[in-house]
């Protein structure tokens, strides 16, 4: 996200509530479907000033959808993504 105070503002401060039915938008789990990880890295690297990206997503417990800008700055190698306490990416043995 691209807001210069993320760290010190609430993630609801700096979105904005959205009518879902008002955007263009795409599903980016349908549109990079069968797209190797660099044709998505050269895509996302190379989009035209005239389109911009924003994270959408529906918050439950305020029956709202929310936008927040972002920006894709590249691809991060190496990178494990971890999780304290039960969750998706703890295994339990």
């Amino acid at each position: 996200m691209t807001d210069p105070k993320l760290e010190e503002r609430n993630i609801y401060e700096i979105g904005k509530r959205i009518n879902i039915d008002s955007v263009n938008y795409i599903n980016p789990n349908k549109h990079y479907e069968g797209k190797s990880v660099l044709e998505i890295h050269n895509e996302l690297s190379l989009i035209n000033n005239h389109r911009r990206i924003f994270i959408i997503t529906y918050i439950t417990h305020r029956k709202m959808h929310m936008a927040w800008n972002a920006k894709y700055v590249g691809t991060i190698r190496d990178v494990t993504y971890t999780q304290l306490g039960k969750g998706p990416f703890r295994t339990e043995r």
